[in-house]
């Protein structure tokens, strides 16, 4: 089940959330790999305000999104798994929050 999961995350929840926030910050990319490597290197590429709105887009997005997922799925996890899900989702959204501290210091800068 935990392979399960996973494979709904990486190849799902998180491609749709970066789809989602590319079209809230109207961003326009051609053949763009939607998982979350080629992200990190689009919020590099791009000037740190619009970074900036991109990475607080995709926090919001993927709570939402992740709720969504868990909330018509939860009778299939158990709670260790649920507990691994809670922490994947800790730790990416605490390196979201760590971008967006950073793109935060860049703009007042």
């Amino acid at each position: 089940m935990r392979y399960a999961f996973f494979n709904d995350l990486y190849l799902l929840i998180i491609p749709l959330t970066i789809e989602q926030c590319l079209k809230d910050v109207d961003i326009k990319t051609n053949s763009f790999i939607y998982n979350i490597e080629s992200f990190e290197e689009l919020l590099e590429d791009l000037h740190p305000f619009n970074a900036l709105l991109l990475a607080r887009s995709f926090k919001f997005y993927y709570t939402i999104f992740l709720k969504n997922y868990l909330s018509n799925n939860n009778k299939k996890f158990k709670e260790r798994q649920i507990r691994s899900i809670v922490a994947s989702y800790i730790n990416l959204n605490n390196k979201i929050d760590n971008s967006i501290s950073n793109y935060e210091s860049k703009v007042i800068h």
